[in-house]
């Protein structure tokens, strides 16, 4: 029997998706491209993967995906759980992109926000090279985490006089919540696994973070727009979904704006804005370098109780000491260009909160001029110093660095106590490159003030007065009279002491009881009198006060150069105006 071979093309069309499919974003609508700074609070990226063997089997389940990207080719595993219809469906939008590994955090950190600008709005920013300005909260930055999705908002301060960079802190708690102004340290409430989100608000530009440890529903992944490309796997699906990681396109602020990674751990990273670089801005450090690298140990001690200094606040022991007693301040200063390219110390006492450097009135300023040794100045105008001098010796930066550091003794002794403690440095090189450090709880100065008491000279009624203090908010005036202090000086009444003499031919004596019991009894049949003429109606009494009105810088008209002036000015004024109005206009009539 014949036989007959029979070949037949038989064509297999797939399903429109396979039984194990991964995407990024919808599974049916896929995303082909996200920012570099999406996921976390407010951006979600999401991940869906079907399973058709899952379906219908009356648990929702989950699966597990893996994702990598070029810059982070090691990646991580993330957990997407089925809907709750059992469809076979799977999705995760706990995915956070991150621009640098270092932005991955414990809860307890504390974590450093910077911002560059120069000057980008008027008023706000580096406008004034001459000061340390701040950035207040409408032009600072916001922080929240998918824990605390009403975040806060932030002020920042410039680290130093016309260096364009701001920075803020915020620690990282399981606690609530709080905002504090800068210098100060905000709290931010936060979980593992939770994304955090810094955004600044001028721009809208921003950067991510993520709390450790990863826990398969929530992770992070860091990404480049060197190296753009983000995958996801699922089971043998091959190849895996590719996603193409672009831009923001968000501003900075005219070369500057969020520093980017801004997220780091007690310290500032390289500035990574096209503007505002150069080859030698780098300031003294009396503890790490903008890298986040330490470069000194043990940078400010105080009374002999060192310090390993942070970037820029650095929690700091209360040290007590005592009016009289000698202090030793000691500053390590790290200088890139060398030691002998220190130009400035500034070494401030008694700031409180909110407070910065520039508003101490007790600190120690310690200048040269190139090649040249050390002077000491004060700025004190409570006379609150004393017996200052410094001392100056070169040594290793730390016990494993061949770098040579400053070292500079500030020996000094207080007069009178200040009112608060934390204590700040400022150090500049001969370029004008600058930093500055804060150290709270600080220095806690006891003891009464050696100072001489202060005078004030004020008018009180009409007379010039002079009050002296004799305590913090207590005075006397040249007849003896009690002032206390509540917001102004106020002079205090004394009574004189009553007597029992007799009356005489012009009645009672004012020092006598009898004056005092006449008086009530007049003001009873003068209250009764006004009760007739008023009906009972409320009136009110006039408020006197014998209060002090300080005289700043009161000198007599004689010698008041400005009032003269105006009253010579005034005099000419007239005299021309009776040439105009009476001999002039005589001269026209009579021609």
């Amino acid at each position: 029997m014949p036989f007959f071979l029979c070949l037949v093309a038989i064509t297999f069309v797939p399903s429109a998706f396979a039984i194990d499919d991964v995407q990024w974003g919808d599974i049916f609508v896929p995303d082909t491209q996200r920012t570099i700074t999406d996921g976390g609070p407010g951006a979600p990226i999401l991940i869906q993967a079907e399973n058709d063997t899952l379906s219908g089997n009356a648990v929702i389940d989950q699966v597990t995906v893996h994702v990598y990207s070029t810059a982070d080719p090691t990646g991580i595993d993330l957990i997407l759980t089925e809907d709750v219809s059992d469809s076979g469906f799977f999705t995760n939008n706990h995915l956070v992109f991150l621009t640098s590994s270092s932005n991955k955090f414990q809860i307890g950190d504390t974590i450093t926000i910077t911002i560059e600008d120069k000057c980008t709005v008027p008023t706000h920013g580096n406008c004034n090279s001459a000061l340390v300005e701040t950035l207040p909260i409408a032009f600072g930055a916001t922080i929240k985490s998918d824990s605390a999705l009403g975040g806060i908002s932030l002020s920042l301060i410039e680290t130093g006089a016309n260096t364009g960079l701001f920075t803020t802190k915020v620690k990282l708690t399981s606690g609530p919540t709080v905002q504090v102004a800068s210098p100060g340290i905000s709290e931010l409430h936060v979980s593992s696994g939770d994304a955090i989100r810094i955004t600044d608000s001028v721009t809208g530009s921003r950067t991510n973070g993520y709390i450790l440890p990863i826990s398969g529903g929530n992770g992070a992944l860091v990404v480049s727009i060197a190296s753009p490309g983000a995958f996801v796997t699922y089971g043998s699906v091959l190849p895996p979904s590719s996603l193409n990681v672009i831009t923001d396109g968000l501003p900075g602020r005219g070369g500057g704006g969020l520093v980017s990674p801004s997220l780091v751990v007690d310290i500032v990273a390289s500035i990574a804005s096209s503007g505002g670089l150069c080859s030698s801005c780098t300031p003294p450090t009396l503890g790490v370098d903008r890298s986040g690298k330490r470069m000194v140990e043990n940078g400010f001690s105080y009374n002999g109780n060192p310090v390993d200094v942070e970037l820029f606040y650095t929690p700091y022991p209360l040290i007590k000491t005592h009016v009289g007693d000698m202090n030793n301040a000691e500053v390590k200063i790290y200088e890139e260009s060398g030691i002998d390219n220190i130009k400035h110390i500034s070494l401030a006492f008694g700031l409180g909160e909110n407070q910065v450097l520039d508003d101490s009135r007790a600190s120690i300023e310690i200048d040269r001029e190139f090649g040249k040794n050390f002077t000491v100045s004060t700025i004190d105008p409570k006379r609150t110093l004393d017996s200052i001098r410094i001392e100056t010796r070169p040594e290793r930066c730390s016990e494993s660095s061949i770098q040579q550091c400053l070292v500079v003794s500030i020996y000094h002794k207080f007069r009178a106590p200040l009112d608060f403690n934390m204590v700040a440095t400022e150090i500049w090189d001969f370029k004008e490159n600058s930093w500055q450090n804060y150290f709270n709880h600080g220095v806690e100065i006891d003891g009464q003030s050696i100072n001489p008491p202060e005078q004030y000279i004020g008018i009180d009624r009409g007379h010039q007065v002079t009050i002296t203090e004799i305590s913090k908010n207590r005075a006397i005036d040249e007849k003896g009279n009690l002032w206390i202090f509540d917001k102004e000086w106020h002079k205090e009444i004394v009574m004189p002491e009553k007597t029992d003499r007799e009356s005489t031919a012009h009645g009672f004596n004012r020092e006598s009881r009898q004056f005092s019991n006449m008086v009530i009894e007049q003001q009873s049949i003068a209250e009764k009198k006004m009760d007739e003429l008023t009906h009972g109606k409320q009136i009110n009494k006039s408020n006197t006060s014998n209060s002090f009105s300080p005289v700043i810088n009161y000198i007599s008209r004689s010698e008041d150069l400005e009032l003269q002036q105006r009253i010579q000015s005034e005099q000419r004024r007239a005299n021309e105006w009776l040439l105009n109005r009476y001999f002039l206009s005589a001269m026209r009539e009579s021609s």
